[in-house]
Parts: C-alpha cells; structure tokens; sequence
C-alpha cells in the first residue's frame, strides 16, 4: 500500500467517542440540589415551628370570659368555686419552652393550680396538654385574620374559657 493510501485510510476511520462525563455531572448536581432543598427545607420548617410557638410560648393568657355548655356567656365568678367572695377574677394559662404548661383557675392561690407538658404541631389550631394527674386537654387557638392569636380556649369542666 502506498503511502497516500494509509493516510487516507486513516482519515476515514471512524474516531472514538470519548466517554462523556456530561451525566455524572448532571446526576451530581442534582443530588446536590436535592441534599440542598432537604437542608434548606429542615432549616425552614425549624424556623416556622418557632415562629408559631413564639405566639404562645412564654407569653401569660389572662381568662376574659367564660361560657357553659350551651355556648352562653357566664360570669366567671360563676365558674369558680367559692369565687363570688372576690369582687374579680382572672385565671392565667401560660406556656414554656420545655413544653410545660400551667394554669390557675382558683379564686385562691392554693386551691387553683394546674400543671402538665404539652405537645404543638406547626400550623395546628390545637395545642395537646396532659395534667400531671393524666388528664388530657386540648386547648384551641384562636387566630385573627393577621395569624395573631386572638384567643385561646381552655375546657374546664363543664365550661370553655377564653384566655387573651
């Protein structure tokens, strides 16, 4: 063969393909967008959860009615046993960050306190609480048109109370 030949045969073979790295790329930058929208969101969700606990948490409610089983507003003096010696009442409901809570609904300062842990979900209109004795409650929050709190509302007996 002449020389014009085996360069021209060498001209027309068919080059090889070089591996394409083009998908390990991609297939590594999406892992890492992915890993960083799972960061990204955790940091996000933490941040809302405080931000809803921070409506409640380490804040005192004070009660400002009352109301009995038929949905009709009573005196809170009513509620309360031995409370119409006290020419005015006001319970308090309070929240801690140890997610402990307390609540006085006595007219006496040794005769009203209630104490036990609770439990929050992000975007819940519930707060779940346990007394110390086992007694499960479910406070209801009560939001304005803004996301504020308006109110909360504790069951207590055979009455709804409704701190702010």
């Amino acid at each position: 063969m002449s020389k014009t030949k085996k360069k021209r045969n060498k001209k027309h073979q068919p080059e090889k393909k070089k591996k394409s790295n083009k998908k390990t790329i991609i297939i590594t930058v999406c892992v890492a967008c992915a890993a960083a929208l799972i960061v990204a969101g955790t940091i996000i969700a933490d941040r809302l959860t405080n931000v809803k606990y921070a409506g409640f948490v380490d804040k005192s409610f004070n009660s400002q009615s009352a109301y009995d089983s038929k949905g009709k507003e009573v005196d809170l003096r009513d509620v309360y046993v031995n409370a119409e010696r006290y020419d005015t009442y006001t319970g308090s409901l309070g929240f801690k960050e140890d997610s402990t809570f307390s609540m006085w609904m006595g007219p006496g300062p040794d005769d009203g306190s209630h104490d036990g842990t609770f439990t929050y979900n992000m975007g819940d209109s519930v707060i779940n609480g346990e007394f110390k004795n086992g007694n499960k409650v479910k406070f209801k929050i009560v939001r304005d048109k803004n996301g504020d709190i308006k109110r909360i509302e504790a069951p207590y007996g055979e009455y709804t109370i409704y701190f702010s």
